[in-house]
C-alpha cells in the first residue's frame, strides 16, 4: 500500500484536472511538463474505453 501511495503523489497530472490545479502554480515546471504531456485533443486508452462503455461525446452544434 505505501508504494501506491509513493506512486499517487509523484504522477504527472493533466493540466485541466483537480490535482493540477491544486498543485501547480501556472507557471511551474510541473505545469509546463503536463502541458507538453497532454496536449489538447490527446486521447488515451482510459479515453477510448470509456467511450467504447459510455458512448462518444457528440458536439450539439
Amino acid at each position: 500500500m505505501p508504494f501506491l501511495a509513493l506512486i499517487g503523489c509523484l504522477r504527472l497530472a493533466k493540466p485541466h484536472s483537480p490535482w493540477a490545479r491544486w498543485r501547480y502554480r501556472p507557471d511551474s515546471r510541473g505545469a509546463r511538463r503536463a502541458a507538453r504531456r497532454y496536449p489538447p485533443g490527446r486521447r488515451t486508452r482510459l479515453d477510448s474505453l470509456k467511450d467504447f462503455l459510455g458512448g462518444t461525446p457528440q458536439d450539439p452544434h
